[in-house]
C-alpha cells in the first residue's frame, strides 16, 4: 500500500511527459485585440524584425499603434534617426511582422502631415545581425513580449 505514492507520481509524470510535451511550465495566454495564442518560442516558426521609419512624432507613434494592436509582435527599438525622423522596430513571427508592418505603414500615412519614409523586414536576422543591431529583446521590452 506504500507504493501507490510512488505509482501515481510516475503515471502523473508520464502523463506531463506525453500530454504537454511541448507547453512549458509558466506559459500563460496573452491577449492582444486581435491575437490569441500561448506564450511561448516555436522552433518551427522563424523570428523577424520590422522597422519602420517616419517623419515626425506622431506619426512614429500611430505607426507604432498599430503595429502591437494588429499583430502579435513586440517593440524592441524605437530611436531618433535624423532630421526629425524616427525609427520604431518590432520582432515577432515572420507572418505577424509582416501584418503588423503593413498596418504600420498605413496608420502613419493616415496621420495629418505624417509621412512614412521607409520601412523593411527582415524574415530572419542572422546572428551576428542580432549582436550588433538593437533588434534583440531588452528587460524593458520582456513583459510585453507576445510570443
Amino acid at each position: 500500500m506504500g507504493d501507490i505514492q510512488q505509482v501515481t507520481g510516475d503515471l502523473v509524470e508520464n502523463l506531463k511527459k506525453k500530454i504537454f510535451p511541448t507547453v512549458k511550465i509558466g506559459t500563460k495566454p496573452s491577449y492582444n485585440k486581435y491575437h490569441l495564442s500561448l506564450t511561448q518560442e516555436s522552433e518551427a516558426m522563424p523570428m523577424a524584425v520590422g522597422v519602420i521609419e517616419t517623419l515626425g512624432f506622431p506619426c512614429v507613434l500611430a505607426a507604432a499603434d498599430a503595429m502591437v494592436k494588429s499583430a502579435a509582435v513586440t517593440i524592441v527599438y524605437y530611436g531618433i534617426a535624423e532630421s526629425g525622423r524616427l525609427i520604431v522596430a518590432v520582432r515577432g513571427h515572420v507572418a505577424e511582422v509582416n501584418r503588423a508592418v503593413e498596418a504600420g505603414i498605413a496608420s502613419g500615412e493616415q496621420v495629418y502631415g505624417g509621412q512614412v519614409i521607409t520601412y523593411y523586414i527582415v524574415p530572419n536576422p542572422p546572428e551576428n545581425v542580432e549582436t550588433i543591431l538593437p533588434i534583440h529583446f531588452t528587460k524593458k521590452s520582456e513583459p510585453f513580449r507576445m510570443f
